[in-house]
């Protein structure tokens, strides 16, 4: 795969919401909520005449106890080393913060394209607040607002502008497998067994996994996307802030045609199409 890029910054500076703009969807969730996004999340999209893979990543939390982020980290790690361009999101209502100078650091070691975004710069005085975040020493940076779209044409000009070729891997027609079952029965586990990778985050916490993650499977000769979901769960059982968000984007996915695996504790696998 070839010409992909990954969104990365700290929690909640519109990460998601410019990760819908690009694949012209609703597939990441969006909420006001800090950590909504934790696994890895990709979409396709093209600028110009050229195609790319978009990553959305969870916002990144140094020296944090809690699992999720400590996870989350892991998923920042890896979206890094696959990418071949970087876009690190900063939010111009908030300035430079320790966090943004933390993943500054890592990004220097990357030594990969990196276009410094402030998004919500959606008034004048923003945009000269914005001009604080040259002093983290990454060159030109590109002011935007991924709710309202300005600025990102100047941004993506920039980033395709480092591509070596114009197409990506097409994945129209090949089959679908989703994973299906309660929550904590061990989904992601499995995805993550049959790749051999920590593709998805696994804690021992019930409704770990959020989005639903598309993995694609190339061994043996096969070839097809397993498709990671989150636990399903009667409605008198649901508290989570973005729960109804997530139900909506994981049935507007399940409605695609594919094969689902339905798990179960103890292991059964009931397979189906839909």
């Amino acid at each position: 795969m070839s010409n992909i890029v990954a969104i990365v910054g700290c929690p909640n500076v519109g990460k998601s919401t410019f990760f819908n703009r690009l694949t012209q969807s609703r597939d990441a969730i969006v909420h006001e909520t800090a950590g909504v996004t934790r696994d890895r999340h990709y979409g396709k999209s093209d600028w110009n005449g050229k195609e790319f893979s978009v990553i959305d990543t969870g916002g990144y939390v140094n020296n944090s106890d809690d699992i999720f982020e400590n996870e989350i980290q892991k998923q920042v790690h890896f979206a890094i080393e696959e990418a071949d361009a970087i876009i690190f999101m900063v939010d111009a209502n908030l300035g430079v913060t320790a966090g943004d100078e933390v993943i500054t650091d890592i990004l220097r070691r990357a030594d990969k394209p990196v276009f410094l975004t402030v998004n919500k710069t959606d008034n004048p005085s923003l945009m000269i607040e914005a001009q604080a975040f040259y002093s983290l020493g990454l060159g030109d940076i590109y002011t935007i607002s991924s709710a309202s779209g300005s600025g990102t044409g100047d941004l993506l000009d920039a980033v395709v502008a480092t591509f070596t070729s114009d197409k990506v891997d097409d994945e129209a027609g090949i089959p679908k497998i989703a994973i299906v079952g309660r929550p904590n029965v061990g989904k992601s586990s499995f995805i993550n067994a049959l790749t051999g990778t920590e593709r998805n985050i696994v804690t021992p916490i019930a409704g770990t996994t959020r989005d639903p993650i598309n993995t694609r499977y190339q061994k043996f000769g096969h070839d097809f996307i397993l498709v990671d979901t989150a636990g399903l769960r009667k409605k008198s059982k649901v508290s989570e802030i973005s729960s109804s968000t997530r139900c909506s984007v994981r049935y507007a996915q399940l409605r695609r045609p594919m094969y689902v695996s339905l798990c179960s504790t103890p292991h059964r696998v009931l397979n189906r199409r839909i």
